[in-house]
């Protein structure tokens, strides 16, 4: 059996240690719905999903991404903002430097993503480019034993 690291957690500290607004964790947008949010602010109609490796392989062998695909677009439908994030951009910092623009802004007008993508330029207000981001210290991972 593997481990199973919840970025989301690591989100949420990160978030709690910058004192930002705090999501609402596993939250169900939809009522006819089964799916819930990894993290979510409600009242700006925003959320963080953190995929880890467990569920990006699960998303390859049961349906290729179509469920993904087709909660997301629900999502942008009722007039929210999604940010999806792998684990990875989590520990290095990228999410939070992400989230910490929107959440400052008080606003989620126009994508982050449209006013930083012009080559090398910032990727965030802190002035982290693409390089640094790809360059960054990686977090160690939990060790995942299996059952001999």
């Amino acid at each position: 059996m593997s481990a199973r690291f919840d970025y989301a957690e690591t989100l949420l500290f990160q978030l709690k240690a910058l004192g930002l607004p705090l999501p609402e964790r596993e939250y169900q947008p939809f009522t006819d719905r089964k799916f819930r949010l990894d993290c979510a602010w409600p009242a700006r109609k925003l959320f963080a999903e953190c995929d880890g490796g467990e569920h990006l392989r699960a998303v390859a062998r049961r349906h290729g991404g179509a469920t993904d695909c087709l909660r997301w677009n629900l999502l942008t439908l009722a007039g929210w903002t999604g940010f999806r994030f792998v684990g990875s951009q989590v520990t290095s910092g990228y999410a939070i430097e992400i989230l910490t623009a929107v959440l400052t802004e008080g606003s989620t007008e126009g994508s982050h993503a449209e006013k930083t993508q012009t080559g090398g330029v910032s990727l965030s207000p802190t002035g982290a480019t693409r390089a640094d981001v790809r360059d960054a210290p990686r977090a160690r991972r939990p060790v995942s034993r299996r059952a001999r």
